[in-house]
């Protein structure tokens, strides 16, 4: 049986480990979706996390130092040790002189413990770890838990970083975290905590760049020490509030990152340096991974696009391609803003432009001046969003307006407004038909039946023909924004081609996101429950959304000023907070 499998049942038969209080009181954990118990024994004893209300870490440690000093899971040494000599397990004890039986040092397991240190961290970390546990073993003869114990070393301290077992070099440099924020909420005082913790670097700083903030955001930024920038919110966009972040941080390296993201863990940061220096890249970005509570969209779309970066499977080093052209500037210059790790000097050079796309457009910089960039899959950032349909119809739009105005080789279909929005109204009638159909999906509940559902409906096409009243959609999966915005449409412009047959392209485009969600259920899910169905019509509206943005920003390039619609102002209201 090996050690973790034997630890994990020791501790389940302990009844010290509550994974409730666990996830409760380490949201990180919650928001990783990983298993509770496993965290713990791999990465939670180490960071000083506590299983349970009955188990006290820091006071256990605090009270057997010898513990402390051996390196291994307190937990696991109270059950496995020490629980039959009554030692205490939480700071409610009134022993003040503990007398503590000396350990034997010479043993089979220390020896292999040794070697194990020396092959994984070197002579040197060994040598200290060993100095601490002389020093350690001679100081607990008779233990006063109101004095600290002080131990000298013949090697600084300083120069290791330490995370549990594992002793590494602090490498002499300092990273600047730089984040715009807004009302960043509850949590963002667990985001900074996390930043400011982590391993590696001889310092870590926070620079907060805010908009009008009205909550504590400032207050929880000044208590961790950040630097702040306070701009108005009229003159926030995403490249000037990072633009000021950079010229404000000290850093020899700036990590750009969000109000609403999470680190995996204490070394996040330094994985990202590792990887730029290990493999001479000029900037790295990472995945994200979705929170628990991220809806289907969300995750699907995440799925998706990574699957276009060729990261879902392993990390990538992105450099200029052969054949130079929109899919393939977007595959190779991809950085993401949610974790974007450059040296403080390249970004002075090139600094963020745009208002839209900014971090694309600086990769995509960068690779044409012949750097390379790194993505990788392996190491995610912890970030999602639950946003409306609506939301998702105006990234829809703007995203099209981007493309078309940054690639000259991005064609522009020739759609105008008066052929479309009848597509629209007919589509609107397809989605009201695909989500009462749907409801056949629990009966036979594999993702298999996502297909027949759709194949159905799409064999009916021929013989289809436009409405000619407002379709009504049956569900409220759609928000009522963009559920009035659409049926405003069609009211104005979808119904004059009312009897004729179906001859559109919008359903064809509809139909390449539900293949998607298809394809992502097939990986994921082996069944649907009443959850999981409720969770796949808000995904499929949410794709229709996008779908019919994305060609209503055709249908503007595309104006002639002879339209009946406001086109104008049907931009400016597509454009406004994306």
């Amino acid at each position: 049986m090996g050690l973790l499998t034997r630890n994990r049942r020791l501790i389940r038969k302990s009844g010290l480990f509550d994974e409730k209080y666990y996830l409760l009181r380490y949201p990180d954990v919650r928001f990783a979706d990983v298993d509770p118990l496993q965290h713990y024994l791999t990465i939670g004893w180490k960071e000083g996390r506590s299983p349970s209300a009955q188990f006290n870490v820091d006071s256990y440690l605090q009270t057997n130092p010898d513990v402390k000093s051996s390196g291994i899971n307190p937990l696991v040494h109270y059950v496995f040790h020490n629980k039959e000599d009554g030692r205490p397990t939480s700071a409610d004890t009134q022993t003040k002189k503990l007398k503590a039986t000396p350990t034997r040092l010479l043993t089979w397991h220390n020896f292999r413990h040794a070697l194990k240190i020396i092959q994984t961290y070197g002579l040197k970390t060994f040598i200290v770890k060993a100095k601490n546990k002389l020093r350690a073993q001679r100081n607990t003869n008779t233990l006063d838990i109101d004095k600290p114990i002080r131990i000298k070393s013949i090697v600084p301290l300083s120069s290791f970083d330490f995370l549990g077992d594992k002793a590494f070099p602090v490498v002499p440099k300092s990273v600047s975290v730089i984040i715009p924020v807004k009302n960043a909420g509850d949590e963002f005082g667990l985001l900074l905590k996390n930043f400011v913790t982590q391993k590696g670097f001889k310092r870590v700083e926070i620079v907060i760049v805010d908009s009008g903030s009205t909550d504590r955001t400032l207050q929880t930024a000044r208590d961790f020490g950040a630097t702040i920038v306070e701009i108005s919110p009229e003159s926030f966009t995403h490249s000037y509030a990072r633009n000021l972040g950079g010229e404000a941080a000290t850093g020899d390296y700036l990590f750009f990152t969000v109000q609403d993201s999470l680190p995996p863990g204490q070394t996040f940061l330094y994985d990202l340096y590792s990887t730029l220096i290990e493999n001479q890249v000029t900037a790295v970005s990472c995945a994200e991974t979705p929170r628990e509570d991220a809806d289907l969209f969300y995750k699907q779309i995440c799925w998706n696009h990574y699957n276009f970066l060729g990261v879902n499977i392993g990390d990538r080093i992105m450099q200029l391609p052969e054949k130079v052209d929109h899919m393939s500037l977007r595959q190779n210059g991809q950085l993401a803003d949610i974790a974007n790790f450059i040296p403080k000097e390249t970004f002075e050079i090139y600094k963020f432009r745009l208002n839209y796309a900014e971090d694309l457009d600086l990769g995509i910089r960068l690779i044409k001046d012949g750097h390379k960039l790194a993505f990788l899959g392996s190491t995610r950032i912890i970030h999602s969003h639950n946003r409306p349909s609506w939301y998702f119809l105006k990234r829809g739009y703007v995203d099209n307006r981007f493309l078309t105005g940054v690639f000259p080789d991005f064609e522009i279909p020739r759609i105008v407004v008066s052929d479309f929005v009848p597509d629209i109204s007919f589509c609107y009638a397809f989605l009201g038909s695909f989500l009462t159909k749907l409801n056949t999906l629990t009966s036979d509940p594999v993702p298999n039946k996502f297909d027949a559902v759709l194949k159905e409906l799409m064999d009916t096409l021929p013989k289809s023909e436009y409405p000619g009243e407002v379709p009504v959609l049956g569900e409220n999966y759609l928000d009522l924004t963009s559920q009035k915005f659409i049926e405003g449409l069609i009211k104005a412009e979808g119904l004059h081609k009312a009897g004729r047959m179906y001859d559109g392209f919008l359903i064809y485009a509809f139909s390449g996101y539900l293949n998607i969600t298809s394809n992502y259920l097939k990986n994921t899910f082996e069944t649907i429950d009443e959850t999981l169905l409720l969770d796949i019509k808000n995904c499929i509206c949410k794709s229709f959304a996008i779908v019919v943005g994305a060609h209503l920003a055709y249908c503007y390039q595309n104006r002639d000023g002879k339209e009946s619609l406001d086109m104008d102002s049907l931009n400016k209201t597509l454009m406004e907070g994306v």
